[in-house]
């Protein structure tokens, strides 16, 4: 990288064509599903590279690349709460301690309010040097709450499996098959798998690829606008790109639809009695244990 050239860069470096090219392309593939304003954001950052003075091709690349997987997020949030949906209300609550309706609300309201800090943020960074550190003590605020608020989200994801296998292994273990059987490969399949674990399982690996992303965010923009994180693409596209891309990427393979249980009572439903032992009831069928 030319340093006289990299001086003159609004972004305080020079992006690399070959890696905005391959980000682009992978973008693109799982667009359909989520991405198509990350995969604008690569596009620009390519025009970026032939014009470093150009403040508004800038703050666009910046903006779409920065915000657009608040959007992603709700996606985790629906699922979990499309799962526990298909519970009876006894088991939903033991397994899960917030009301789907609550998840939704508090996660998605928390998202809007990072989206909104890390715009303004953004905002400010490219007004003008007086504003620059401010601007990014706002996004940093941004960030920081967005990892806090999607950890939390992590442990009941976390949670809702693990009690749910403990507790009751009988819903657990429903509709299970051997893996070879499992046409989780079959990307344009329409056939419906009934093991609605490899959903959840899925679910799990993008919220790690999401969580690595946030942490990421937060070590770049504490360093500051020039520190060493923020100048080198090469952790960018590690540690943001990638396991985004991951994320996103998973669900283009388990796609949602095909893995979400249709119906309440053809799935994982329960009702408890209140006697000694407990009683699940499936299509008809009741499976006893003490």
């Amino acid at each position: 990288m030319d340093n006289e050239e990299a001086s003159q860069a609004i972004g305080g470096f020079v992006p690399r064509d070959d890696l905005s090219i391959i980000a682009l392309c992978m973008f693109s593939f799982s667009a359909a599903i989520h991405w198509i304003l990350m995969s604008l954001g690569f596009g620009i950052r390519i025009l970026y590279a032939r014009n470093l003075t150009s403040l508004g091709l800038y703050v666009v690349m910046n903006m779409c690349i920065v915000l657009s997987p608040c959007a992603f997020l709700a996606t985790d949030y629906m699922l979990l709460v499309r799962l526990a949906a298909t519970l009876d209300h006894k088991v939903r609550a033991r397994v899960l301690p917030l009301h789907p309706a609550r998840i939704v609300a508090i996660f998605v309201g928390s998202d809007i309010t990072t989206f909104i800090l890390q715009g303004l943020g953004g905002g400010m960074t490219t007004i003008g040097p007086a504003t620059v550190g401010i601007g990014e003590k706002i996004s940093l605020v941004g960030l920081s709450v967005q990892l806090a608020s999607f950890a939390i989200f992590t442990v009941l994801l976390l949670n809702f499996g693990w009690r749910l296998r403990a507790e009751y292994p009988a819903i657990w273990a429903q509709h299970a098959r051997h893996p070879a059987t499992t046409r989780f490969w079959a990307i344009f399949s329409a056939q419906h798998e009934n093991e609605w674990r490899t959903l959840y399982f899925t679910m799990c690996l993008t919220c790690i690829g999401i969580l690595i992303r946030s942490v990421f965010r937060i070590v770049e923009f504490s360093g500051g606008y020039t520190g060493f994180v923020a100048t080198h693409e090469g952790y960018f596209y590690a540690l943001d790109a990638l396991p985004l891309w991951l994320a996103t990427a998973l669900y283009a393979i388990v796609w949602p639809a095909r893995f979400l249980p249709h119906e309440r009572s053809a799935t994982i439903s329960m009702s408890i009695s209140t006697g000694e032992g407990k009683r699940v009831s499936r299509c008809g069928e009741t499976l006893a244990r003490d």
